[in-house]
């Protein structure tokens, strides 16, 4: 990855109390962005509207690294909807070349960025998805979600799919200027 690289990640979080601090620490703890990494890194939390202590959660992230930003209940414009709202408002504050728009219950593996930027280049890609393993917690969970992700390999009429869970573009592409 080249060493000028920076990566803005935003988080859209509703009622994330549960996972959020997890999913930022295994951000802040990515080899690619510790200290001595290649990557800039800026994490932005946007707290969606949260009825728990996401928001509260997020602000100490934010008090312990100067990396992570809160954004607390973005105003929802009329034909909005909460999540693309989100996504949009962190968009609005990122600073980074590259943007990673991730879901707030997601805990990277600690090679996550170094290898989806690396990709990313080597590829000359503007966009790269990645799926994430999903550890169910419930017998349904763990009959219902192969049979979701198996029937993604069963629409090639589709010429891409993203996983939301983690969703890597060059920033310049995704505002529309590249």
């Amino acid at each position: 990855v080249h060493p000028e690289t920076s990566l803005s990640v935003i988080l859209p979080a509703r009622n994330e109390e549960r996972d959020l601090r997890a999913s930022v620490e295994s951000l802040l703890g990515q080899r690619a962005v510790t200290t001595g990494g290649r990557v800039r890194l800026e994490i932005i939390v946007v707290d969606d509207h949260s009825t728990d202590r996401t928001g509260e959660i997020g602000d100490a992230l934010a008090r312990e690294d100067d990396r992570v930003r809160v954004l607390h209940a973005p105003e929802l414009p009329a034909g909005w909807l909460g999540k693309a709202n989100a996504m949009q408002r962190g968009l609005d504050l990122a600073t980074g070349e590259h943007i990673l728009i991730s879901d707030a219950d997601i805990v990277h593996d600690e090679r996550c960025i170094g290898t989806a930027l690396a990709d990313l280049e080597e590829r000359r890609s503007d966009f790269l998805s990645f799926y994430p393993r999903i550890e169910c917690e419930s017998l349904w969970g763990n009959v219902v979600v192969p049979l979701i992700n198996t029937g993604f390999g069963e629409f090639p009429k589709y010429p891409a799919l993203a996983a939301g869970a983690f969703m890597l573009a060059r920033a310049d592409v995704l505002r529309g200027e590249g």
